[in-house]
């Protein structure tokens, strides 16, 4: 009898002791202990309707949304199926009425955007097509650019022994598009959906998928994840108990260059979250409004909500630089590509296309680093400019033209990056990009001569040394090149000292703007 009754005192500690863990999962991991003073409010008849809209795909600027839209009957095919939408935010402060984007994006299957580049020129798609732009199947994603005459026919994006084992898949790249984040079903995975991760190639495509581990994923379902602006700042919907019912939005942190080590996920509490579906949670650069799916209160279906975020809500803050690029010499707009590269290190961050119309670009540059950005065209000399954006502050908007220089001859042309230790013909590590692209300029142009200019301030008295430093800069130019593989009787140098400034030598500012080399081409 004791035994018995010894047995059932066990079993009661033990179901007790169950019971006890049970309560203490029930606790949500909040992103804040305070309830959000914002809600998240319909975005009304301009862009939902009694029909399905679902994956919102903000564009970085904040002006251009992206929408999948299912029922409609101005839809392209079967109506059942999604179509992409887009609305344009109005100088007043109001979204203009979902237009259909059409053809090729649209066509007989579901269509949704993925992703868009800064400069609103480059869309990834959901689904492969064929080269008329029809459907070829749902084994993959797509890449589409924008034209002089529209976007083009997608094509598909390679990722290497790419396996989805579900119905339904989603994806987002980081900003820059070089790494790749994916919701599938694999045979590797810790429940259904897992969140992988994918490298970008040399080739231009994607490593085989990476499971981005147990921290993230869960013996449940995780989905629809979104990568801000910072690289870093990862929102994504999962089944995960406990929640608040069906899926939840969940936050967390990058915390190294593995892409496979996270913070704690944290559920991004009530004011987001309900006991229905909210998926597809997005942000703009600016990181002051979210945009998401839900189906509590919506018109019909699915509708796309927004919200204004907390402090404690935001990705970390990131730069957009936008202007134009610009033929120099006739101030005529140029599409072209971008490239922007980590000045310390050299590695290419990421790239960018200018519209082949306007010239326009955009570009979303994390803080911590200091860039380079460079246009570059056949015909032309690749121009550069400089960001150092190190120091961490808060998020902003830059205006920079980058200006290509026609290849002519007898036209000097300003090596702006090429600098050098001070009093002296060393040049500073950091000039070496510019150096090197001249050379391969001069690769490709084998018949190519130059002739390189050195030049400095004027300062009285000292005009021998001045002249003497000029010489020896051209110089050190010069060897860098013979250097690169460029043959010696395709260089000369010629010293100018202080003699022909740019700009006045009153300032220090001045002063450093004439300090300088130019390179003339002699002969083409």
């Amino acid at each position: 009898m004791k035994r018995y009754l010894t047995g059932i005192i066990i079993l009661l500690i033990t179901f007790s002791n169950i019971f006890a863990q049970s309560e203490e999962k029930k606790e949500i991991n909040l992103v804040s202990n305070q309830v959000s003073k914002y809600s998240k409010k319909n975005m009304g008849l301009n862009i939902n309707s009694p029909y399905s809209e679902i994956a919102p795909v903000i564009a970085p600027d904040g002006k251009t949304l992206y929408v999948a839209r299912a029922y409609h009957p101005q839809n392209t095919g079967d109506k059942s199926k999604y179509d992409i939408w887009y609305s344009t935010l109005q100088s007043n402060g109001t979204w203009s009425r979902l237009k259909n984007i059409g053809k090729p994006l649209n066509n007989s299957d579901d269509n949704v955007v993925i992703s868009v580049t800064a400069d609103n020129n480059t869309l990834l798609v959901e689904n492969l097509y064929n080269s008329d732009g029809s459907f070829k199947s749902d084994g993959g994603i797509s890449v589409s650019h924008r034209t002089a005459s529209g976007w083009s026919v997608p094509k598909k994006v390679n990722i290497n022994n790419y396996i989805n084992n579900n119905r339904y898949e989603s994806f987002c790249p980081t900003a820059n598009r070089k790494v790749l984040i994916m919701s599938v079903e694999r045979n590797e995975g810790y429940g259904e959906k897992d969140m992988y991760v994918s490298f970008l190639q040399l080739d231009g495509s994607y490593s085989k998928p990476l499971n981005m581990g147990p921290v993230l994923n869960s013996s449940n379902e995780e989905g629809t994840p979104y990568i801000a602006p910072d690289n870093k700042t990862l929102y994504f919907y999962s089944y995960t108990e406990p929640g608040y019912g069906s899926a939840d939005i969940f936050m967390s942190k990058r915390l190294d260059d593995s892409w496979t080590k996270w913070s704690e996920p944290q559920n991004l509490g009530t004011k987001i979250n309900t006991s229905d579906w909210d998926v597809y949670y997005t942000v703009a650069a600016k990181g002051d409004y979210a945009y998401l799916v839900s189906t509590k209160g919506s018109f019909g279906n699915e509708d796309i909500y927004t919200i204004k975020l907390r402090d404690e809500e935001k990705p970390d803050p990131v730069v957009l630089i936008e202007g134009k690029v610009i033929n120099k010499k006739t101030k005529r707009p140029i599409g072209t590509k971008i490239t922007y590269i980590n000045s310390k290190t050299g590695k290419v961050e990421g790239y960018a296309d200018s519209n082949p119309v306007t010239g326009a670009y955009k570009i979303i540059l994390p803080y911590g680093i200091k860039y380079e950005v460079t246009a570059q065209k056949k015909n032309f000399f690749a121009v550069s400019e400089s960001f150092d954006l190190r120091n961490i502050s808060e998020y902003k908007e830059l205006k920079k033209n980058l200006y290509m220089i026609p290849l002519e001859e007898d036209k000097p042309i300003l090596l702006k990056n090429v600098l050098f230790y001070a009093t002296k013909a060393i040049l500073i590590p950091e000039s070496h990009r510019e150096l090197n692209r001249l050379a391969k300029l001069m690769k490709e142009n084998p018949q190519m001569q130059i002739e390189l200019h050195g030049h400095t301030e004027y300062t009285a008295g000292y005009e021998k040394q001045l002249m003497d430093l000029s010489a020896r800069r051209a110089r050190s130019v010069k060897a860098y090149l013979v250097n690169k593989g460029i043959a010696q009787n395709r260089i000369l140098t010629k010293a100018f000292g202080g003699t022909k400034p740019k700009v006045s030598n009153n300032t220090e500012a001045g002063r450093k703007q004439n300090r300088r080399v130019e390179f003339k081409i002699i002969k083409k």
